[in-house]
Order: structure tokens, then C-alpha cells, then sequence
């Protein structure tokens, strides 16, 4: 039997897998190299948003997510009550944020077509926490200081403290993350959040269409 149908039914497959490998190649992430004509710059929020993990060790860890506002004395002062500088969730923890101190980035990009890629406007941040709100439906009223009675040495270590670094991924791209830990009632968390870009201007997510009454 002739090897020929053999040799060429393995050309025709290597030259199909050539064909594949090169067509995959075309979707894989690539830096674009500027804006696409028309692109309007995305307005600066009031505040930034991360999400990840706060891991006290190997196997005790809880979804969080931490909200930062990004200027922080324009926020009301006068009053009874403080108004929050930032919240951080731990599991269904909510802890409030004062006393907040941010160094902020000059290059902030949130335009996931500029060649820069995202980076937030946050470099870092320091904050105290002063209390834990119980899960509620809505928001209440916020104290000027801490409900819980606890000796003075260990509301002084209730604390926040974080960092955006870059990680390099797939393609060869970086990202920015926020690394940190994070101090409450004798517990210490290490904190590993992604950024949250903030939706474009006007965005309201998916639209789900209302169910219509049965005839």
C-alpha cells in the first residue's frame, strides 16, 4: 500500500493546525496603542472600589470588598455624626473608615483601551476603624465613636493599611492590586483585593425585561 494518501492526510493536518494556532493567536490579549477615534475619557469618581479576600490564615478567610472616597474633606464635619471615609467588608462585618489618609496617583487611567492599561487613582492608604455595624436594610446612623467597650491600647491598633502593586498576567500585561492588612478587636487580616473600575458614565447593567401579567 502506497504511503502517499498517508503523507498527505498529515500535511493537510499540520497546515490545519498551523491555520488554528494562528487564528487563536489573533484573539489573545494585545496592548492597543491608542484610543479609538471619537474615545471620550472617562470623568473621575467620588470614589474607588476593590474586592477580594481577607485571610487571617490558611483555612479562615472571608470575601471582602473596601470603598475608599477619594477626597475625603469634602465630606460634612459639622453634626452629631461622622460621616464614614470609607467602609470595609469582611464577611458581614461593616467597618467604618475615618481618619483617612491617601496618597493618589498622577497617571490614573480607568480606559481599558489606553496602551497604560487601568490604574487607579490610589497609591495607598491609612485609616482607622472605629466600629462594626450590624447587618441592616438600610444604613443607620453613625456615632462619632466606637459602640464597643474595649481598652484604649486595642482601639488604638484598629487600623487599616494598603498599597496598590502590579502584577504581570497572561500576555504579558500588568494589573494593579491592592495588597495591605487590616487590624479590628485583636484580629489581623491580610488583605488581597482586585480594582473595581468604576461603570462608564450612564451604564445600568443589564436590562431584565418585566414579567407580563398572564391574559
Amino acid at each position: 500500500m502506497s504511503k502517499r494518501p498517508s503523507i498527505l492526510f498529515l500535511t493537510l493536518i499540520i497546515v490545519f493546525l498551523l491555520g488554528y494556532c494562528n487564528a487563536f493567536a489573533q484573539i489573545s490579549f494585545t496592548k492597543p496603542t491608542a484610543p479609538p477615534p471619537g474615545h471620550k475619557p472617562m470623568p473621575m469618581p467620588e470614589n474607588e472600589s476593590f474586592m477580594g479576600y481577607a485571610i487571617e490564615s490558611a483555612d479562615n478567610f472571608e470575601l471582602s470588598t473596601i470603598v475608599i472616597i477619594l477626597d475625603p474633606s469634602a465630606l460634612p464635619s459639622n453634626g452629631p455624626f461622622r460621616t464614614p471615609e470609607g467602609m470595609l467588608f469582611i464577611g458581614p462585618q461593616r467597618l467604618i473608615l475615618t481618619n483617612l489618609k491617601i496618597e493618589k496617583s498622577d497617571n490614573a487611567n480607568y480606559d481599558p483601551v489606553k496602551p497604560e492599561g487601568i490604574i487607579p487613582k490610589i497609591k495607598s492608604f491609612k485609616a482607622k476603624i472605629i466600629s462594626d455595624i450590624a447587618e441592616a436594610g438600610s444604613m443607620p446612623k453613625i456615632p462619632g465613636k466606637s459602640a464597643e467597650k474595649e481598652p484604649q491600647d486595642q482601639v488604638a491598633k484598629n487600623e487599616v493599611n494598603a498599597k496598590i502593586i502590579t502584577k504581570f498576567i497572561d500576555g504579558g500585561r500588568k494589573i494593579c492590586v491592592l495588597s495591605g492588612t487590616a487590624n479590628y478587636n485583636g484580629k489581623k487580616y491580610e488583605l488581597y483585593f482586585n480594582f473595581l473600575p468604576p461603570l462608564p458614565p450612564g451604564y445600568q447593567g443589564p436590562q431584565i425585561p418585566v414579567p407580563q401579567p398572564v391574559k
